[in-house]
């Protein structure tokens, strides 16, 4: 058996390797409906390479998927996929994954290689299988001028104006926002959601554009947001503008003196409405003290979890082994990463390769162990890793899989193999871990009320994962059989929304009518957060609600109970302040009456 583990955790910022440019994947972006098949192109130019790799990127699984050697293919077992073609420079070779569903949903890397050379890879395609009856959706563009309260601050030396591109309404989330000043791009000062985050049926996401005082302060000056967005044909540009503004004389003496008053009053209302929230986030955390922890048993034993948080300026160090059955001899070790989800998978170094600046690899192939040390980490340092290892000589190997790095089997060709990808996240300066908050939200009373579709009857619970940091979370459904996955759809990654600095994921369970209807159905989100040491579990469980026999909820009963009850009342409070009205009428006619007797 041949196993890899991952002991600590490092890597390295290297620049990737410089013939990745030689490496053409098509198209960038795809768009499918359920049981359709899609077909993603790979070539290169790369003089000696025989090999094309292919990957599917979920979260932070790097799953091989197979791979082409010259016009021979080798799929992996399990995996619905074709390849074919050829692998040898300027030849074409196509993957095709068939009867596609919402899990097919991910990022497909293809990537080159030779032998015990470093794997070159492609740019990615993204895939997004629809949503049923969905179809894309171009988004709204609105830029928003920067608040006339920046820049105020006499000791604020950077005098910086904050432009914020607001893009929504677009579906699915293939988008990427980028700016221009007077139709140059720019990008210092530029900084954008990693992720479109979902906003009802539709997504949303925001980019904020940092200029010089002087620059806004300039008439004539645009500054100008392009979004591009695939339509499932061709990329689209929707964009919107705002032009710069002369700064408008500094008002002084009694306006001060008012807007101070103004800001006074605001921050008395502030923090009695702070205190209130204070008190009731008290009293729901004392509730949230006492849920089941079902999970928490099994999640706080694993030292070794795929997750390290560490502070900026240490050393940190990681540490890849093979098993003791298994001679790293035998193996060329090399190392990856992948900034955020999405982003192009980079080779950082492979064994024997020397060290640079702040990194450094060690091999010992006496202990069956490849290190690599980072010093003075930065916040930079941030991303997902990944151990590699593929044969040297012509043997196949089994393997089983460990956590949090595994190799799925080795053949006589030496495809590279990915490990499930440690996280590194460098903590913010005076930040902590946060445990998060979750609720599980019902159904919507108004979801199944169309009796023409007798196919759908679904109910959608939504799980609400918010106020953590950092964002080493996953999420997942059990109910009484078992884990979920049918009907599940999670966040690519969790966000931080504008101005927080917390942050948030959701996920949605899609479950039959019936099942919902019944009061023995028990739904429950499991959420495993890392907190530093160890992976808490938190659960947060849901009841189903028994169904009347015409098919109404006893939910949508006592909504109608309520309902007629307030219709009721506002009749009342209409009829008294008819009654009232006409009173207040009745004594000023007999004021106008007297008053005038008395002239």
């Amino acid at each position: 058996m041949f196993s890899v583990l991952c002991l600590g955790l490092n890597v390295l910022l290297v620049s990737g390797s410089s013939l990745s440019d030689q490496v053409h994947q098509t198209p960038a972006d795809m768009y499918k409906n359920p049981g359709e098949s899609a077909k993603i192109s790979c070539s290169h130019t790369i003089q000696s390479y025989d090999q094309i790799l292919w990957y599917k990127k979920s979260n932070t699984q790097l799953q091989l998927l197979g791979y082409m050697r010259y016009n021979n293919d080798y799929p992996e077992d399990g995996v619905n996929v074709k390849i074919e073609g050829g692998a040898s420079k300027d030849q074409t070779c196509t993957l095709t994954v068939e009867g596609l569903t919402q899990s097919s949903s991910a990022v497909y890397f293809c990537a080159a290689t030779i032998h015990t050379y470093e794997a070159v890879f492609g740019a990615g395609t993204k895939l997004t299988v629809l949503e049923k009856e969905r179809n894309p959706q171009p988004p709204t563009v609105k830029v928003l001028q920067p608040s006339s309260k920046e820049c105020k601050n006499q000791k604020d030396n950077i005098k910086k104006k904050t432009l914020v591109c607001v893009v929504t309404g677009f579906y699915p989330d293939h988008a990427e926002v980028t700016w221009t000043i007077n139709g140059s791009k720019i990008t210092d000062g530029v900084a954008t959601d990693d992720f479109a985050q979902r906003d009802g049926k539709d997504y949303k996401m925001t980019s904020r554009l940092r200029v010089s005082r002087e620059s806004w302060n300039t008439v004539g000056n645009n500054f100008t947001c392009i979004v591009s967005f695939y339509d499932g044909t061709k990329t689209i540009y929707p964009s919107n503008w705002v032009s710069g503004v002369q700064e408008e004389a500094v008002k002084g003496g009694e306006e001060e003196v008012a807007n101070k008053e103004q800001y006074l009053r605001i921050t008395q209302a502030a923090k009695l409405s702070y205190s209130v929230f204070i008190v009731k986030s008290s009293i729901y955390g004392a509730f949230v003290a006492i849920l089941v922890w079902k999970l928490q048993g099994s999640g706080g034993k694993q030292p070794n979890s795929g997750d390290i948080l560490s502070r900026p300026g240490v050393t940190v160090s990681m540490r890849c082994s093979l098993g003791q059955e298994v001679e790293m001899s035998s193996y060329t070790m090399f190392w990856y990463r992948q900034n955020h989800y999405g982003a192009p998978v980079e080779f950082l170094i492979k064994e024997y390769q020397l060290s640079a600046g702040r990194f450094q690899a060690f091999n010992d192939a006496s202990t069956n162990i490849f290190s690599l040390q980072i010093k003075e980490l930065l916040l930079s340092d941030s991303s997902t890793y990944y151990c590699v290892a593929r044969h040297s000589d012509a043997h196949t190997v089994n393997s089983r899989t460990n956590i949090p790095v595994q190799l799925l089997y080795l053949c006589d060709y030496y495809p590279a193999f990915f490990g499930g990808g440690t996280r590194l996240t460098v903590l913010e300066k005076n930040r902590v871990p946060h445990r998060p908050t979750v609720t599980v939200l019902p159904p919507s009373p108004n979801e199944c009320r169309n009796k023409k579709d007798e196919k759908k009857k679904k109910k959608t619970l939504v799980c609400v994962v918010s106020e953590f940091y950092p964002d080493h979370v996953s999420v997942s459904w059990l109910n009484s059989t078992g884990v979920k996955t049918d009907g599940v759809a999670t966040d690519q990654r969790a966000l931080k929304p504008l101005g927080q600095d917390f942050y948030q994921i959701t996920s949605r369970l899609r479950v039959s009518y019936s099942e919902w209807s019944s009061p023995k159905s028990e739904f429950h989100c499991n959420v495993s957060f890392y907190n530093g040491t160890h992976h808490e579990h938190i659960v947060m469980s849901i009841a189903g609600v028994e169904a009347t026999d015409t098919g109404v909820s006893e939910e949508k009963e006592t909504y109608l109970r309520v309902t007629q009850a307030a219709k009721l009342s506002y009749t009342v409070f209409i009829v008294k302040s008819s009654i009232y009205g006409a009173f207040a009428a009745f004594l000023v006619w007999r004021l106008k009456g007297s008053s005038g007797k008395q002239m």
